[in-house]
């Protein structure tokens, strides 16, 4: 039998640990093992015979307890001294194997609650970037939309002011043909009166008036012909001049009755006539202050215009620019959304 206090004094408490990893788990059992075969062969050596004819002795596990008890008794105390050294080292063994795993699984939970810390950071994260994402892609087709309606606007605008360059250019068209025209008319009347100035004063100098009227009737007649004509045109194109209905209708009127033998009536015919080309002339003036106004509006309202066409073309532009990267960037976020 050996010793008890030497097995009291060499025997070491072993705490084992509520989980137990399944490499670890053979190694105590056979610990176990040995302790409850030195227990049973320490305190049942009395007993051997009863203990061979126990029921647990037909097992294999009861028969290596009653063959180990057998071979303890066997033994003097000096011969258990290896074994309780070497169930010493192996107690220390497995301590440290035990600590060594508890280690592991502390670094293992460390590990996993990082990795699970990771998980919900980057979830959170991928979610964050969802509504971000998602977000995006609304402002994207608002400003699709917008830049479409830029767009659309910049042509409209184009058109139009294409269509006003068209009228204006008709109109200023129409206003040279006018101006042009009445230039002629009044160069035309100009020119009738200086023809009847020269042939009145021509008879306002002649000694034989009577002789004179004779010999240039024809002369009058064409004279007087052209001047109606001319007044006509003038008279059409100058209603808003108070005086110079009168002064028509006067010189008309003197020319009809021909009151050129009377060198009262015939002064009067001159210095009408005198009046009216002074009349015409003011009226030429006027005329091209008109038409120089005319010029200078129509050439400001097609600056403006072509700038409007200008500032409208580098709009669509800019918005065709806006309008194809926001395409390119839905295009990106649609295929990896």
């Amino acid at each position: 039998m050996p010793n008890r206090a030497i097995f009291n004094k060499t025997k070491k408490k072993i705490h084992y640990p509520s989980q137990i990893t399944s490499t670890n788990l053979p190694s105590m059992k056979f610990t176990a093992l040995l302790f409850v075969s030195m227990i049973l062969s320490i305190s049942m050596a009395a007993k051997m015979d009863a203990l061979k004819n126990a029921k647990c002795s037909k097992s294999k596990l009861g028969k290596f307890i009653v063959n180990f008890a057998e071979f303890t008794n066997t033994l003097s105390d000096t011969d258990w001294d290896p074994l309780f050294d070497a169930l010493d080292a192996l107690t220390d063994s497995l301590e440290d194997q035990l600590a060594a795993a508890q280690q592991a699984n502390s670094d293992a939970e460390v590990v996993h609650n990082n990795l699970i810390i990771n998980y919900e950071n980057n979830r959170d994260s991928a979610n964050s970037d969802i509504v971000s994402t998602n977000q995006t892609l609304a402002d994207l087709d608002d400003d699709q939309v917008y830049y479409e309606n830029q767009i659309a606007q910049a042509q409209d605008d184009t058109a139009a002011d294409n269509e006003a360059i068209v009228d204006l250019n008709e109109a200023r068209t129409d206003r040279v043909n006018a101006y042009t025209q009445d230039v002629e008319d009044a160069d035309s009347g100009i020119d009738t009166i200086d023809e009847a100035l020269a042939l009145l004063r021509s008879l306002q100098t002649s000694s034989d008036v009577s002789s004179f009227i004779q010999t240039n009737d024809q002369a009058f007649i064409n004279i007087k012909n052209k001047l109606q004509k001319s007044f006509e045109s003038l008279s059409s194109k100058k209603r808003s001049h108070s005086r110079y209905r009168p002064l028509l209708m006067a010189v008309v009127e003197i020319m009809n009755k021909q009151n050129f033998v009377n060198q009262d009536g015939l002064i009067k015919v001159i210095d009408l006539l005198v009046d009216l080309r002074g009349d015409i002339s003011d009226f030429m003036t006027k005329l091209d202050s008109d038409e120089a106004a005319a010029e200078d509006n129509y050439q400001a309202q097609l600056d403006g215009l072509n700038n409007a066409i200008e500032l409208a073309t580098e709009a669509q532009a800019t918005a065709q620019t806006n309008l194809d990267n926001t395409n390119g960037n839905l295009f990106i976020l649609s295929t990896f959304h």
